[in-house]
């Protein structure tokens, strides 16, 4: 079973869908029959500021693409505002895996991806699957970080 057909497991059928990454948009689209469909890539986010996104969707889905881009947090970011439910596909990929694409920048070896996520939504759980997790984020989180710890 491929992540595409795992991470369809976790979406409801006719719903409006964002799928942000590179492989398998195609096969992920026809699992889980969407209302709407809508893909990026990680070449969409050389401009930011002028992403063209639709906005009101049921989900935005990340599958392959935070590995290739220079600044995973503001693609998060920016997307987050899209959806109320943001499902995360993480590799975990290190030294000591056999699989290893000469693309990835292994964004989180500094600050890990959940540090990151907790930051930016409102409520974030995962599933473990051993060569990957899978995080659950909803309701992005709109207080500023340097607030979160004021008293």
């Amino acid at each position: 079973m491929n992540y595409d057909e795992i991470v369809s497991q976790f979406i409801e059928k006719d719903k409006k869908i964002l799928y942000v990454g590179t492989l398998l948009a195609d096969t992920f689209e026809s699992q889980t029959t969407p209302a709407e469909f809508h893909t990026l890539d990680d070449k969409s986010f050389r401009d930011l500021d002028h992403l063209n996104v639709p906005k009101e969707l049921d989900y935005v889905v990340f599958t392959d693409v935070l590995e290739l881009v220079d600044n995973p947090k503001e693609v998060i970011n920016k997307l987050k505002w899209n959806s109320k439910q943001v499902i995360v596909y993480e590799f975990k990929h290190n030294d000591h895996t056999e699989y290893t694409n000469p693309d990835w920048k292994k964004p989180w070896t500094l600050v890990g991806l959940e540090n990151i996520l907790t930051w930016e939504f409102d409520y974030v759980r995962s599933l473990y699957l051993g060569y990957a997790t899978i995080y659950f984020c909803e309701g992005p989180n709109s207080i500023k970080p340097e607030l979160l710890n004021a008293e």
